[in-house]
């Protein structure tokens, strides 16, 4: 959640122009560090959530975080797609970050269940 915070909750916070469009808040709460990390509000706003499109383009995913599936993970296909309308982040970036792709990897795959 420290990697989402840092790079992506700069648009995706309640004040930020990702949040007007999807409703999506990466934002780390100071006063839930100290609690487990399925009560943090990014967690509940990724996990097994239906995605929300009011920007049109988007890939075939219907999760934000489809616990135990990247193909069906809509944050982590936009993240590891480059020069697609609806990559993730939209600018400066023409490389998958690696370190960033295999925590998405982790982390969702954790989430699989029995």
């Amino acid at each position: 959640f420290g990697y989402l915070h840092a790079n992506c909750g700069h648009c995706h916070n309640p004040t930020g122009s990702g949040n007007a469009q999807t409703g999506l808040d990466l934002w780390l709460r100071w006063a839930e560090l100290s609690g487990p990390a399925h009560e943090f509000t990014a967690f509940k706003a990724v996990y097994d959530a239906d995605i929300v499109w009011l920007d049109g383009a988007r890939p075939e995913a219907t999760k934000r975080v489809d616990p135990g599936s990247l193909e069906n993970s809509a944050m982590y296909q936009r993240f590891i797609a480059k020069g697609e309308e609806w990559s993730m982040p939209p600018l400066g970036t023409e490389d998958v970050d690696p370190t960033g792709k295999l925590l998405f990897e982790t982390f969702i795959n954790s989430l699989a269940l029995p």
